[in-house]
């Protein structure tokens, strides 16, 4: 049986139970690789910051270890992979974020969820000094795998793509009872509503989401847009002061995924128009929640959702004024898209994770 360990990239909760992008997607792949309990391969897992040493690894029957030396030390001195090496002694390591410090006497695998930092010069040095020493690349969708190759030129043989799941446990359609529960605890007034999640970070445009809602909502008394939005800048706050105070316009914390999945449910139509996505787990998740989704004709967004997405021009306001007239007057078949969804699946994930692993040390 071989040994592979994986490190826990953000599956740390944060102390109100945040977790990004990539821990979400870690957490679900460990879950999962541990559901399979393959009979070939063991897996261990290490997470780091001085946190890792209270976490209990949400109570999962593998081996955890902490490793709580800074990073700026830990990544200077080479320290963290020789904990790697010769503490935990792996016949695989999976470095499941972008990029890291690695030592060219490791065997490892990495996951590149996307290229968007590449062409800074730190992340730059890093990513290619990963990609290079690295056994083999796994990625999420052929759009990031053809970026990997351009950029980096690395060999295409070299890139695996397994696309990623979502936990269809969680997300679903959510009755009409736990709808109207959660808009009386979120204050939504409104029962036509639109939604967007996932707006912090400024490539995913969300104040022209805003300034396109200002102009449709101009004249109906009877709609309003609901946004997951953790720290909104000053300038958002100030700029739509009126609709904030009106309930027109709702920014919200932060929402638990079981929340997250009753918003969807309940919107007229989900809006995230990025200019540049790995993947795009929101979208995919209103789906499966049986809400059409109004995104951009960029990066992987048309791979992963094909036609079963409206496209809008990035940064037009025009184009999502025009998508919430459509969603505002008309309904859509939330069978089809629950369907499109369901071969996303984290079991699926795994299943093809465990291919890889095995195609290294085997």
């Amino acid at each position: 049986m071989k040994n592979v360990l994986i490190k826990g990239s953000g599956i740390i909760p944060t102390p109100n139970g945040y977790i990004n992008g990539i821990g979400r997607s870690n957490v679900e792949l460990i879950k999962s690789l541990i559901d399979l309990n393959d009979q070939d391969i063991k897996f261990s897992v290490y997470c780091t910051t001085k946190r890792s040493l209270s976490f209990d690894c949400y109570s999962w029957p593998i081996e955890y270890h902490a490793y709580p030396l800074p990073h700026k030390l830990s990544s200077k001195l080479y320290l963290e992979s020789l904990y790697r090496r010769i503490c935990l002694k792996p016949d695989l390591f999976h470095l499941t974020e972008n990029f890291d410090q690695v030592s060219k006497k490791e065997n490892f695998v990495v996951t590149i969820h996307d290229m968007w930092q590449y062409g800074e010069d730190g992340p730059t040095r890093m990513f290619d000094k990963v990609a290079r020493l690295s056994k083999a690349i796994v990625t999420c969708s052929e759009f990031t795998k053809n970026d990997i190759i351009e950029n980096m030129h690395i060999s295409p043989d070299k890139v695996t793509v397994i696309p990623w799941g979502i936990s269809h446990d969680i997300f679903h359609p959510k009755s009409v009872k736990e709808v109207e529960e959660c808009r009386k605890k979120y204050c939504i007034k409104t029962s036509k509503y639109f939604f967007s999640c996932s707006c912090s970070a400024p490539r995913k445009n969300a104040k022209f989401i805003i300034a396109a809602f200002r102009e449709f909502a101009r004249d109906k008394g009877d709609v309003s847009l609901v946004m997951a939005w953790g720290n909104p800048p000053m300038e958002i706050l100030k700029e739509y002061k009126e609709e904030i105070a009106s309930g027109k316009l709702r920014l919200l914390q932060f929402v638990p995924d079981e929340d997250l999945a009753t918003l969807y449910t309940g919107a007229l139509a989900s809006f995230y128009v990025s200019s540049f996505e790995g993947f795009g787990f929101p979208l995919l998740e209103s789906m499966a929640c049986g809400t059409p989704v109004v995104t951009c004709s960029n990066s992987s967004l048309p791979e992963i959702l094909g036609g079963y997405a409206r496209y809008v021009v990035e940064k037009q306001i025009d184009g999502i004024v025009c998508n919430m007239g459509y969603f505002y007057e008309n309904s859509v078949n939330k069978k089809e898209l629950i369907d499109y969804v369901k071969p996303f699946s984290w079991h699926n994930t795994a299943l093809q994770y465990i291919n890889f692993y095995k195609s290294v040390l085997f």
